[in-house]
């Protein structure tokens, strides 16, 4: 997950601990039997078995941080041990406590934080860049950059046959969820080709998967040219990185990848920002995130390797 040097395209593991956690996958069997698994109706690799954390929680109010569906955050989740902090964690360690809640609708997410219910905001930088100027009216609000989680390598363009390259996309129509990060990497796209957003016709999903997000729209509606999607939506639609729907298994006839962050590999950037005034009350708190993130990650990379090394199809916590 530490995009800034690595990546978390990691298949199976990363896969289970962002959805399982973010409570965004419904098994017809048990993932550790080899068995399908789906996410919002679409067929997904199977995934090993998972031991998820038990304890006792950190005693005391927690501070709200959001986490969005994405790759980024399964170091997040894997540091606090879940949503809330439990006693033992690498986030207890460092003397946090912390409750993980949804903020994939940034909007209500940028509310809480304007409110207050949250010191912090999580979004990609130009999600955050989009809201700048609003936030910025007050200086208590302003945001001001805690790290960079990631870059991200597990977001995909998938487009229909007649989209041949970035140039014929102009008159097309595409599903993109509204404020999310997928805005910044359409801008690019479209720069890309020499293109501007009024070539384009867009289909604003109010969500990053399941019902009614890009990928949902692009398999239900044969009018979208071409859909964002997250790593298990795109496998949903097209069976892989390098290959094309045939119709079968759930893919989507003549669905494939047309662009990727596995190849753009500095499109899109996982960011932290927390409010001002929070930061003049409670810097070291602050700086005691960002080392217990960094260091989940580190641990989380060596689950990796141990996981990759043994080919056990089980994950501890």
């Amino acid at each position: 997950m530490n995009r800034t040097s690595s990546t978390f395209s990691w298949g199976a593991l990363a896969l289970l601990l962002g959805l399982l956690l973010a409570s965004c996958v419904t098994s017809e069997k048990d993932p550790g039997s080899g068995g399908t698994t789906t996410t919002g109706g679409e067929a997904v690799t199977p995934l090993p078995k998972v031991d998820l954390p038990t304890g006792k929680q950190v005693s005391g109010t927690p501070t709200r941080v959001p986490f969005i569906l994405w790759g980024g955050d399964m170091a997040t989740f894997y540091g606090n041990r879940g949503t809330r902090t439990l006693e033992g964690s690498v986030f207890a360690k460092h003397g946090l406590n912390v409750e993980l809640v949804r903020g994939d609708d940034f909007a209500a997410q940028v509310e809480d934080y304007k409110a207050g219910r949250s010191p912090y905001l999580r979004g990609t930088f130009r999600m955050v860049g989009m809201v700048m100027a609003e936030l910025c009216e007050d200086p208590n609000t302003c945001p001001m950059p805690v790290m960079q989680m990631t870059w991200s390598a597990g977001d995909h363009m998938v487009a229909r046959g007649e989209i041949t390259d970035l140039k014929s996309l102009k008159g097309k129509t595409g599903a993109i969820q509204k404020g999310g990060p997928h805005v910044g990497m359409m801008d690019d796209i479209l720069r890309d080709a020499g293109l501007g957003w009024d070539d384009i016709n867009v289909v604003w999903m109010d969500n990053v998967t399941g019902e009614n997000s890009p990928a949902s729209e692009y398999r239900s509606n044969e009018s979208i040219d071409f859909a964002f999607a997250i790593t298990p939506d795109m496998f949903g639609l097209t069976g892989g990185l390098d290959t094309a729907g045939t119709g079968a298994e759930g893919t989507v006839k003549g669905a494939r990848v047309a662009v990727s962050t596995a190849e753009r590999s500095y499109t899109i950037a996982d960011m932290y920002f927390v409010r001002p005034d929070y930061y003049r009350d409670h810097a070291a708190d602050v700086q005691k995130f960002a080392v217990a993130y960094l260091e989940s990650v580190e641990q989380v990379i060596d689950l990796k390797k141990a996981y990759e090394a043994s080919g056990s199809d089980a994950v501890s916590y």
